[in-house]
């Protein structure tokens, strides 16, 4: 199952901030080892993410993560979130309008692969080559790009 956007602060700080740069952000993952918080974030842009665009994010992002996590000894790693990423989070679906996609569904045997082509609320509209359907949310067991 898909899980509902993550309730973290950090996390709905850096969306917000990122919302504000044309971003969307995906993940994010944070540890501290030997007083060294390194933080990961996935990010998403309808478009595209070349290295002009992460480097200029990482400039910004190394002050408000300072802030935010009231630390300088920081390592920071931004980047996409690659061709065949698996789809943690509801949200994600309305990011990748468009593309091509497998969902196992609830009850289903295999993977299916189509197109998403629309997400509303709690529904999905997935093409596959024998027509579209809705498919609401909380069918879907498991998501993941595939734009191979």
């Amino acid at each position: 199952m898909l899980l509902n956007d993550p309730e973290d602060p950090v996390f709905q700080n850096l969306d917000q901030f990122l919302k504000g740069l044309s971003l969307n952000l995906v993940d994010l993952g944070m540890r501290t080892k030997n007083g060294t918080t390194s933080v990961h974030l996935v990010l998403h842009s309808s478009e595209g993410l070349g290295i002009d665009v992460l480097t200029k994010t990482h400039r910004l992002l190394l002050p408000k993560l300072e802030t935010l996590l009231k630390t300088e000894d920081l390592s920071v790693e931004a980047g996409s979130p690659g061709l065949e990423r698996a789809l943690k989070y509801k949200r994600e679906l309305g990011f990748y309008i468009g593309k091509k996609t497998r969902l196992y569904l609830v009850g289903a045997s295999d993977w299916e692969e189509g197109l998403l082509t629309a997400f509303e609320g709690e529904v999905v509209t997935f093409e596959t080559k024998t027509g579209s359907r809705p498919i609401p949310v909380d069918q879907i067991h498991k998501a993941k790009l595939h734009d191979l």
